[in-house]
């Protein structure tokens, strides 16, 4: 994921400078009437990612090595960036507040309590919120999500995690390979927040 969290941020960052390189002055009252404002930044991306080896070395005196060899991760992914309003503390108005980070945290949590619909103050999803609050994990304040929407991509497209061979010390024999096909990230969310 860190590799991917890069190269998202990577194609903002180029994104942005073509934005800037492409605004050649001031925007006309004529121009300005038919700017529209947003809600954050959707990304589509191939990966194409490739190493040739993952080796690791036990360095004690009879130590040997094992190698993953020809790493490869392939695949179409869509990407969300959104900025979500943070609430002030108060973990039952916020978790009830669509488009606020309580909301988003809380829709997510809910699944995996059994719960479903509002929020009260009794609900084990508030008292985990709560838990989290109270623990100083959130703060309060604006929230970065970085999503992986539902986009109904085919199964088909999805990444793929691909090891080419699997070999032991000096050897050039394989265990043989690994592949981890059609991994789904659609419904992924994670949020940055600054502390």
């Amino acid at each position: 994921m860190k590799v991917a969290f890069k190269s998202g941020i990577a194609a903002l960052t180029y994104l942005s400078a073509c934005a800037v390189a492409q605004a050649s002055g001031p925007l006309s009252d004529q121009d300005l009437r038919s700017v529209q404002g947003q809600d954050g930044v959707t990304l589509m991306g191939d990966l194409h990612i490739k190493t040739d080896a993952f080796v690791y070395t036990d360095t004690d005196a009879n130590g040997g090595s094992i190698s993953f060899n020809g790493i490869a991760i392939n695949g179409m992914f869509v990407r969300r960036y959104d900025i979500l309003r943070g609430q002030p503390l108060n973990y039952v108005s916020d978790a009830n507040t669509p488009g606020s980070f309580g909301n988003a945290v809380a829709s997510s949590m809910q699944p995996y309590l059994g719960e479903s619909g509002t929020v009260t103050a009794s609900s084990q999803t508030a008292q985990q919120m709560n838990a989290a609050i109270a623990a100083g994990i959130y703060t309060g304040g604006d929230v970065v999500q970085i999503a992986f929407p539902n986009a109904g991509l085919s199964s088909d497209v999805m990444p793929s995690f691909k090891v080419q061979s699997i070999t032991m010390g000096h050897s050039d024999n394989s265990f043989g390979s690994l592949s981890v096909d059609k991994i789904d990230f659609q419904g992924t969310k994670r949020w940055l927040w600054p502390h």
